[in-house]
């Protein structure tokens, strides 16, 4: 099933509230506080009917564009079936309160809300339910609606021949799950309009339950959330649930020999357990996916236990790491 929602929070739209959660979240804002002549800490005990500070930081903003692009109102549009990847999208989003999420969780709806809002930027992953993410991008591209829209791939899997394949078909960047958070964030507040490295670095082996490097990262955007921790012990059990849910399908697949519904699920599987941490387990289903491609079902009777057990240690080491309610930077 298809499913549109929209992220943000209304109540936070109003002028003062959302140029100083900007300023404050940006570290490029220090030397906008500067030529305004305000010191950096005074967005720190900002009164919102104190409106000389903005006033001063609107006047700057008029005379820097990158900085206008990041106060202005923008609505992304996430292209994802996947829940996990979404709800983690949906807090990074946040950390942006001039930013307006819209999320479709097939292809088709997607063009449809693309067409419909003209978001100023497009994040898509390639495997949807309905169609694939290279279709979209190419139906887009064609209509002239979505011609020109900063259109970025978020998915798993992809080489670097395929990156640049994605970009000659008409994709602005890609960007590899787990999810870089401070680039993302950075063409956030570009609206897309900055090009993305294709070329991605290859990632430090990763053995434990969970990459310290992305547990590092999401207890750093916490920070920047309302009851940020609270939001992350959300998102991991979420991860969980759907995780269990997705091995669970994995097995039948596994005992029926339907090989395009295992590399599909395990190519899910891997960006979402990239995205929270569990990088040992995204890896082994980054394999079995291969393995399928190239030999068919029979290599995942064989792997299947092992992502099982891998499976336990992961939700062990994400409910012990989250239950933690204190603000990690």
């Amino acid at each position: 099933m298809c499913v549109a929602t929209s992220g943000g929070d209304e109540g936070n739209r109003t002028p003062d509230i959302y140029l100083a959660k900007v300023a404050l979240y940006q570290l490029s804002y220090v030397p906008v506080l500067a030529a305004a002549r305000l010191p950096v800490g005074v967005l720190h005990r900002f009164s919102s009917t104190d409106t000389s500070v903005f006033v001063k930081l609107a006047t700057v903003a008029a005379d820097n564009p990158k900085v206008a692009r990041a106060i202005e109102q923008s609505t992304i549009l996430y292209i994802e079936d996947n829940i996990s990847n979404v709800k983690l999208v949906e807090r990074i989003v946040e950390a942006r309160p001039n930013a307006t999420l819209l999320v479709a969780m097939c292809g088709g709806l997607g063009l449809e809300l693309a067409f419909e809002h003209s978001p100023t930027m497009i994040l898509l992953d390639l495997q949807l339910p309905d169609i694939s993410g290279e279709e979209v991008l190419r139906r887009l591209r064609a209509d002239e609606r979505t011609a020109t829209t900063s259109i970025v791939v978020l998915s798993a899997g992809v080489t670097p021949d395929g990156a640049h394949a994605l970009i000659e078909a008409g994709a602005t960047g890609y960007l590899t799950k787990p999810f870089d958070i401070s680039r993302l964030l950075e063409l956030i507040d570009g609206h897309g309009s900055e090009s993305v490295s294709v070329v991605e670095t290859a990632p430090v082996p990763v053995t434990a339950p969970l990459d310290p490097r992305t547990i590092t990262a999401l207890h750093k955007l916490s920070a920047n959330l309302v009851d940020g921790p609270t939001q992350l012990r959300q998102l991991a059990e979420l991860f969980v649930h759907d995780t269990e849910m997705r091995l669970t399908e994995l097995t039948a697949a596994t005992r029926e020999g339907d090989e395009g519904r295992i590399a599909a699920l395990a190519h899910g599987l891997s960006g979402s357990s990239a995205n929270l941490g569990a990088r040992a387990l995204a890896d082994g289903c980054a394999e079995l996916e291969r393995e399928v491609k190239s030999g068919g079902a029979v290599g995942a009777v064989a792997r299947l236990p092992g992502l099982l057990a891998s499976f336990d240690e992961v939700r062990f080491a994400l409910r012990a790491e989250f239950s933690d309610t204190r603000h990690r930077t």
